[in-house]
């Protein structure tokens, strides 16, 4: 970006699915004390998770669906990148139609991305085909939150649509530039939001909700700005 050491990366939901695959490969240590790598081949992702909870990193998991499993490869010597800082809860600001809450206490995305992964023929072999995308992705979340007001128990009773922003903002890369990771979901309604009471602590409502389609932007957009020249 400019002439500076920070690079930003963007990454869009789309209408055809993943089309890479990857290897992944885990180690294991068996009772004995024995180190077993397990590799898998031909990995493509299939759904997503974005949480963040108070007095927690924020954390993004993938599931992968693998062509085979295999012992058979030695253990791959890791890399890892020379500048790696978490973002962490206190610097989440969650955004409902541009306006940022106070108020809120966890936020998560799942995403389903409706690949088949059973893909297997009549081809003298039980080895999967490549997983396609065979059905309408879905994207769900849930805010949690301080009962504070009416407002988005309102927007849940009258069916309003709205937008949802969720950005971390790191430590400075180069002036202007920090390190920033920003969900951008463009259009989602509430599907169930009732107080829930306590007489030992204050009301909590959970605002679970689902990504629509506006007809021209991606479902959910995520940009990620970094040292990294590669994602």
């Amino acid at each position: 970006m400019g002439a500076t050491s920070a690079y930003r990366s963007t990454f869009t939901t789309d209408d055809t699915g993943p089309t890479g695959s990857y290897t992944v490969q885990v180690s294991r240590v068996d009772s004995g004390g024995t180190l077993r790598p397990y590799t898998y081949e031909g990995c493509v992702a299939t759904g997503f998770n974005i949480s963040q909870d108070l007095g927690s990193n924020l954390s993004f998991t993938l599931n992968f669906d693998a062509e085979n499993e295999q012992t058979s490869t030695g253990e791959a010597t890791p890399s890892y990148p020379s500048s790696a800082d978490p973002f962490n809860y206190t610097q989440a600001v969650i955004a409902i139609d541009g306006s940022a809450a106070a108020n809120f206490t966890s936020f998560s995305l799942d995403g389903d991305l409706g690949m088949d992964t059973s893909r297997r023929f009549l081809a003298g072999s039980a080895t999967k085909a490549q997983p396609k995308r065979s059905s309408v992705p879905s994207y769900t979340g849930t805010i949690t939150a301080e009962f504070a007001s009416l407002t988005d128990y309102n927007k849940f009773v009258n069916g309003t649509e709205f937008s949802i922003n969720a950005s971390w903002n790191g430590a400075e890369i180069a002036s202007p530039y920090n390190y920033e990771c920003v969900v951008s979901i463009p259009v989602c309604k509430f599907t169930g939001s009732t107080p829930v009471a306590s007489l030992d602590s204050l009301t909590t409502v959970d605002l679970p909700f689902t990504v629509l389609d506006n007809g021209s932007s991606a479902a959910v957009t995520m940009t990620y700005t970094s040292t990294d020249t590669s994602l």
